[in-house]
């Protein structure tokens, strides 16, 4: 039976492309080839953070891969194992990943990427850690403390993270994020207690009282609260009144009165609003949340009385807030929360 025309064709056009094919694979097999048998010429370490920290250094790097140009000068390149060096170095904790690779001057090239810690972590029984964005455990560094917002009172299973454990740690993650991205907060929280409940309560660097915050839900709102009462009521009669500042409630703010009287309540007051002044006026832009605007405390205490009620007072007329009226309190309580509930203490309406 005849062949037709076109299958002939077909075939012979297949026929160059498996040619032309194989050919390539051959130059590509000669040029690997060659690469492999070129001498390397030393090596460049680069490494890489999202910020000034540096807990990995290019001696570190070194002695993990145990280089040295001694060690890699004048080596053929297809000696070196590039994806060995890399798990092996991915093995340190400080080291979120790693890239080796030869470029066209023969130079192996090393680019390291390290974690970043976003707080440091203080468990109840005194140990210590950080953790970064994935919530990965880090040591502590010989090398480096890091400026990051501090917790304590984590209870740490040793066999391993729980759920409940994992949650927290995820709460923990976004409070720390908030603070530190804004100055004025990263400037006055000086510490975040975890309480039994798993709760937060601040304590900050300028004033005598604890911040009751809840959980990580909220937290703009949380802070932007705190800030409005900080600005309405404190600023204008002390800030050595009051206990603890409860903003953890959907829409309101309660505080837990002292006991006594500062007879010096308004030079403090005087000081502190010029501090607080100062600390906002750093970062005028980007000291509080997105939707506040920036307003200078007064530097005096204000004369008139601050409104008191026997229950919970929502922040609706306050500074446009939108979150709506207060809703009953969670029954979990810290210790100063599962006092007899204080009267809410709200300021007048901004102007």
């Amino acid at each position: 039976m005849a062949i037709s025309r076109s299958k002939i064709r077909n075939l012979v056009v297949s026929s160059l492309w498996i040619s032309m094919g194989a050919g390539l694979i051959v130059l590509l097999l000669a040029a690997i080839q060659r690469k492999n048998t070129r001498i390397c010429k030393g090596f460049e370490i680069v490494i890489r953070g999202s910020g000034n920290n540096v807990f990995v250094g290019k001696k570190d790097v070194q002695r993990l891969l145990n280089i040295s140009d001694a060690d890699v000068i004048g080596k053929e390149l297809g000696q070196f194992r590039l994806e060995k060096m890399e798990n092996k170095l991915e093995r340190n904790v400080w080291i979120k990943h790693a890239e080796l690779f030869f470029d066209n001057n023969e130079l192996l090239q090393v680019k390291i990427t390290e974690r970043e810690p976003i707080a440091r972590i203080f468990t109840a029984a005194g140990a210590s850690f950080y953790i970064d964005s994935s919530l990965v455990r880090m040591p502590l560094s010989e090398k480096f403390s890091a400026r990051v917002p501090v917790f304590t009172g984590f209870q740490v299973v040793h066999s391993g993270l729980t759920r409940s454990d994992s949650s927290l740690l995820q709460d923990v993650k976004n409070v720390s994020r908030f603070i530190s991205a804004k100055p004025f907060w990263m400037a006055q929280i000086a510490q975040v207690d975890i309480n039994s409940a798993g709760n937060f309560e601040m304590i900050p660097t300028i004033g005598d009282h604890i911040i009751l915050f809840g959980d990580g839900t909220d937290i703009e709102k949380k802070f932007r609260r705190l800030y409005i009462f900080y600005v309405n009521v404190m600023s204008k009669i002390g800030w050595n009144k009051y206990a603890a500042i409860n903003v953890q409630f959907k829409g309101q703010v309660v505080a837990t009165r002292k006991e006594g009287i500062n007879k010096n309540a308004a030079r403090d007051t005087t000081r502190v609003n010029l501090l607080l002044n100062q600390m906002m006026a750093r970062s005028p832009q980007q000291w509080m949340g997105s939707d506040t605007q920036h307003r200078a405390l007064p530097n005096y205490p204000a004369t008139g009385p601050v409104a008191t009620r026997n229950t919970a007072t929502p922040l609706k007329t306050l500074a446009g807030s939108r979150e709506g009226y207060p809703v009953k309190p969670n029954a979990a309580k810290s210790a100063l929360d599962s006092k007899p509930r204080p009267r809410a203490l709200m300021p007048k309406a901004s102007p």
